[in-house]
């Protein structure tokens, strides 16, 4: 078992980041969204590019269940529309309803997202998220063999 305040330094991170969640949580009920579209309305806004369904799997970590699912509850709701591309993929457009609600919701997360950050340096800001990228790949590493997976 792990020593030197591990098991409580541990609890604190998770406590820290289920109070993140719960922030993007209220922001997507307040939206009148599910966390799922939220978020895919999120990444819709933030991308500079059109993204099928296929992206926004590989970008939020979500099943392909989950972002169907939001997608077809977002294209009912009339703020996304689903258009084919060149080739055999469909791109998530966002309509006059969902550019709208971007504006409204979405970009004023953006903006305060990023003052929030803006109050590291950028040698803070580099350091946090070497140090994110190290804990993730340390605990991928460390599960791997929980789910029978080969690192």
């Amino acid at each position: 078992m792990a020593s030197d305040g591990i098991a409580a330094q541990f609890t604190e991170l998770n406590q820290l980041y289920k109070e993140e969640e719960s922030i993007y949580h209220e922001l997507a009920a307040a939206a009148g969204l599910s966390d799922a579209a939220h978020w895919i309305l999120y990444s819709i806004c933030r991308s500079e590019k059109r993204l099928s369904q296929f992206e926004l799997c590989d970008m939020l970590s979500c099943s392909k269940q989950t972002v169907n699912s939001a997608v077809s509850s977002l294209a009912r709701l009339d703020y996304i529309e689903l258009a084919a591309d060149a080739g055999k993929r469909k791109e998530i457009r966002l309509t006059q309803k969902g550019r709208a609600l971007c504006r409204r919701s979405i970009q004023p997360l953006i903006e305060a997202e990023e003052e929030a950050f803006a109050q590291f340096s950028g040698a803070e800001r580099e350091q946090f998220l070497s140090l994110f990228r190290r804990m993730l790949a340390a605990l991928r590493h460390t599960t791997a063999p929980i789910l029978d997976i080969k690192p």
